[in-house]
């Protein structure tokens, strides 16, 4: 939800298909409405989590776990992405409910990879490895996210086992150390200057910089990452998530320093 809403504030075509249910679910699609965000909202039993982040200094979030999505809800979705035009990219992004068998995530992914020109996912867990599986052209794991999924602590040697898992490159977040890209040739390492504020919806900023760089013909691997890692830090600056200013973001890239290594 976070990366469709800070693409249409650059006034980048996208549509958000999402499920919502219960008194949340009805607030949450009122103030998409409201906002004039497009989207397609597949009506859900389940009442929609919400999240609730406090600042003061640091930043505390409270996180309610992802409701239950039936087969018919599932199916809602994945329908929606067989009759729609394909994209130039599709992001799956936001938590996955646990009760999902892998055959059904796996079908998902499926679907979105048959809907887009390019495909990034990001989530985590054993997810991460399904979504390696379905050759996303890019997965976007925070380093925590990565280790647990893979078991591996070196950070090469873990995202090396995604790409023989099938993904293309990994953009690793490191929060305010930058990140890391890698794909079969190496990777790069990306550092920027601090930046102190609400870091809830920066790994979102990444994400949908990573889209609208990918949709834009930016593939340059430098490129790509400078500008994610400006969106990340640049969302940080605002109160709250969703939120990014898109004409700071070129002198945000300027400032990423990138070494390469293989």
């Amino acid at each position: 939800m976070n990366v469709a809403r800070i693409l249409s504030k650059a006034g980048i075509e996208n549509q958000l298909v999402l499920p919502l249910g219960g008194i949340s679910g009805a607030w949450i699609e009122r103030e998409l409405s409201d906002e004039g965000q497009r989207m397609e909202v597949i009506h859900s039993d389940s009442e929609t989590r919400t999240s609730v982040a406090v600042m003061d200094g640091a930043a505390t979030v409270f996180n309610e776990a992802a409701p239950s999505t039936t087969q018919a809800e599932l199916s809602q979705i994945t329908g929606w992405l067989a009759s729609a035009p394909v994209a130039d990219v599709c992001i799956v992004s936001g938590s996955i409910p646990s009760a999902l068998p892998e055959p059904e995530i796996a079908a998902l992914f499926k679907a979105c990879r048959g809907h887009a020109i390019k495909l990034i996912i990001d989530t985590s867990g054993e997810n991460l490895l399904i979504a390696a599986k379905s050759g996303a052209d890019l997965v976007n794991p925070n380093r925590a996210e990565l280790v647990e999924a893979t078991g591996i602590e070196d950070l090469r040697e873990a995202a090396m086992s995604l790409i023989e898992l099938g993904a293309i490159s990994a953009l690793i977040s490191l929060g305010e150390k930058g990140a890391e890209l890698h794909d079969k040739n190496g990777y790069l390492i990306a550092t920027l200057p601090p930046a102190l504020g609400n870091p809830t919806g920066a790994g979102d900023a990444m994400t949908a910089a990573s889209g609208w760089a990918l949709s834009s013909g930016i593939i340059a691997p430098t490129d790509l990452i400078k500008y994610a890692c400006a969106a990340g830090r640049l969302a940080v600056l605002e109160p709250v998530a969703g939120q990014l200013n898109w004409t700071a973001l070129a002198g945000q890239a300027a400032d990423v320093a990138v070494e390469s290594r293989k």
